[in-house]
């Protein structure tokens, strides 16, 4: 019995923490990714490369440091050119209130799923 609450608490603690189904285009095994999800506090952008700081879910800053290109989606579909305008003032300046998800697999492959602020 005692097992059985132990999985219903885990269960209800996951859902209301809106845990969320990795995008399919992750190939690494669950045992080996992380996903940091949170409001962008510091952002920049140049042809090459993109780095930005989370305030994290979990009340933690992360800054991730990544080249470009790399795999990107916004809402449930994959990121194109022109998305940026979507989450951008200009090259290289976040809208406010813009957050995302960066998933990261052991090994350093990472993909970023960009929530734009809802207008």
């Amino acid at each position: 019995m005692k097992r059985c609450l132990f999985c219903l608490a885990f269960a209800v603690t996951a859902f209301s923490q809106g845990r969320v189904r990795p995008p399919a285009s992750i190939t690494c095994s669950r045992d080996d990714l992380t996903a940091h999800t949170g409001r962008i506090t510091a952002y920049s952008r140049t042809d090459s490369h993109l780095t930005m700081t989370l305030r994290t879910d979990a009340d933690t800053m992360e800054r991730f440091s990544v080249k470009l290109p790399v795999k990107m989606r916004i809402g449930e579909a994959e990121f194109t050119p022109q998305d940026w305008k979507t989450v951008e003032l200009s090259k290289g300046k976040m809208k406010p209130a813009v957050r995302a998800t960066v998933w990261e697999c052991k090994g350093g492959d990472r993909q970023i799923d960009w929530q734009p602020p809802r207008e």
